[in-house]
């Protein structure tokens, strides 16, 4: 019984290290129903960095289609230094990702530490959108 305590004690003190910023609301008549899916967004023409989650939803019938609705926006707490995506919050920097290029047509990517997360979830019909730094 004591290890099971100790054990979900450092579990709760591990889970209470991540940071989390809302950086997104978008109200539930504006968001629509639909499924979720986020990512970072890097503009390379002013050097600044934000989110952008894209609502999809698929009506059927006799002939089926996809709308999509895409929403982005700027965050000041993430920042591209030279090739790094870092995110200052809550007084320390964490390395999100790299920019860097395809091997075959030479795009820029971004490759992803891991360290960081964009988080969409709904409330209520509402669409949060949030940054979540280990």
């Amino acid at each position: 019984m004591k290890a099971f305590i100790i054990s979900l004690s450092l579990l709760v003190s591990f889970a209470s290290m991540a940071s989390e910023i809302k950086v997104l609301d978008i109200d539930a008549k504006t968001a629509g129903k639909g499924s979720l899916s986020t990512k970072f967004a890097v503009f390379l023409e002013d050097d600044s960095s934000g989110v952008s989650v894209k609502i999809s939803k698929k009506h059927g019938g006799k002939n089926p289609y996809t709308t999509t609705r895409t929403f982005t926006k700027s965050v000041p707490e993430l920042s591209l230094k030279g090739k790094v995506l870092e995110l200052s919050i809550d007084g320390k920097t964490v390395d999100c990702g790299t920019m860097g290029v395809t091997s075959i047509l030479s795009r820029p990517t971004l490759k992803l530490s891991g360290k960081c997360d964009v988080v969409a979830k709904r409330v209520n019909g509402a669409v949060q959108v949030s940054i979540v730094a280990e």
